[in-house]
């Protein structure tokens, strides 16, 4: 070895430390700070993980950097841990995360749980186990703002690096995920996290989560673009949702207009309480959808044109053009005057070939001006 210092910030460690001396290191720290004591052994691995079943009470000590050097000292006595203690290893380290914990030190538990994920490859499956344990800290103590890099492109990346396939274990890390997600306020991306991979839960589970997915958008009063999903794989099995009325629901605020809203209404009394649907947020929704669509196929609307179509007063209208406008359905101008409604912009509600050609057309002509605009410089 030279004798270079490597740097682990902010805790200094010197190539020539061996790991039996990290380790009696530690070991000193944790006795003096916790009151734990350790036997002596020969090998490092087994003394290895009789530090982990004492690291609990360390995250309640008030000198932060005591637990910073047991922290990164840990970390470095953690590389090539041998096949045969591995199981033992990740499971003795997420006990040890977890023991004695309190709302007080949940934060810096959660820290270091980050650090010690990173520095592990990231194939390695053992990491499935500090995310649990990561994520059962957050659920305990509703500390929910560390969760910003928990998100479906993660999980799913992380499922297949760490070979986790239709098994039990896939199902409880990402249902507690979900919960997670959902507690933090992040609904959606909760329960599309469980729809999206579907693969891992029973057909029963599917339906149930496909239908809890739907009713979720729907009650959402700022929710209005359905298209994405529409487009998600258990959404778009029908059979598997195995609920046809609350399927057309969906259906009509994805693309329909308020007339068909009525007529379901009409013809299926009971949908919206069954599954606990809000009448007051899905008449106010789908009002708000057939305004704008009313504005995509006539740039100028008459406020008695909109009244009628759905069920106002004239009076009524300009709220719901403000409102439409507020939520960025459209851009409008109102002419009180002449008692119409000018439409600037409607996006669409559903993205489809329409869109894309529509898209390819505006980024040629974009692109004709880009060609033109050297001839236009130097002509000025």
């Amino acid at each position: 070895m030279n004798d270079q210092i490597t740097t682990i910030a902010p805790v200094y460690i010197s190539d020539k430390v061996t790991l039996h001396e990290q380790l009696s290191h530690v070991r000193d720290i944790l006795s003096s700070v916790t009151g734990a004591s350790f036997t002596e052994k020969s090998d490092h691995y087994p003394s290895l993980i009789e530090v982990l079943h004492n690291i609990g009470g360390m995250f309640r000590v008030k000198d932060k950097s005591k637990i910073e050097s047991v922290m990164y000292n840990l970390i470095t006595c953690c590389e090539d841990i041998p096949g045969s203690y591995r199981t033992e290893f990740f499971n003795t380290l997420c006990q040890g995360f977890k023991a004695e914990s309190s709302k007080a030190d949940v934060n810096i538990r959660l820290e270091y749980l980050e650090l010690f994920f990173i520095s592990f490859p990231e194939s390695e499956r053992g990491k499935s186990q500090l995310l649990r344990a990561y994520l059962e800290l957050c659920k305990q103590y509703n500390a929910y703002s560390r969760l910003s890099w928990i998100t479906l492109s993660n999980l799913k990346k992380w499922c297949s690096q760490w070979g986790l396939q239709l098994d039990r274990e896939k199902y409880e890390l990402l249902s507690l995920a979900k919960d997670c997600l959902k507690a933090a306020g992040r609904e959606l991306e909760a329960l599309e996290i469980l729809v999206d991979i579907n693969a891992s839960f029973p057909p029963n589970t599917i339906k149930e989560l496909a239908i809890e997915l739907i009713c979720t958008v729907l009650n959402k009063p700022d929710e209005f673009y359905l298209d994405e999903y529409n487009r998600l794989p258990t959404i778009q099995e029908e059979k598997i949702i195995n609920t046809p009325d609350l399927y057309q629901l969906f259906q009509i605020m994805l693309t329909y207009h308020y007339s068909d809203y009525k007529k379901f209404l009409d013809n299926h009394p009971n949908t919206l309480t069954d599954f606990k649907l809000d009448p007051v947020i899905l008449e106010n929704k789908i009002k708000l959808l057939t305004l704008v669509d009313l504005g995509a196929k006539s740039t100028i609307v008459s406020f008695d044109h909109i009244a009628r179509s759905l069920d106002l007063t004239a009076n009524q209208v300009d709220a719901l053009v403000i409102e439409a406008v507020k939520f960025g359905l459209c851009q409008a101008r109102i002419d009180e005057m002449a008692e119409t409604v000018q439409f600037l912009h409607v996006p669409a509600r559903i993205f489809n070939i329409e869109q894309w050609k529509y898209l390819h057309a505006r980024l040629e002509q974009f692109r004709s001006l880009l060609t033109t605009l050297p001839s236009d410089l130097k002509l000025s």
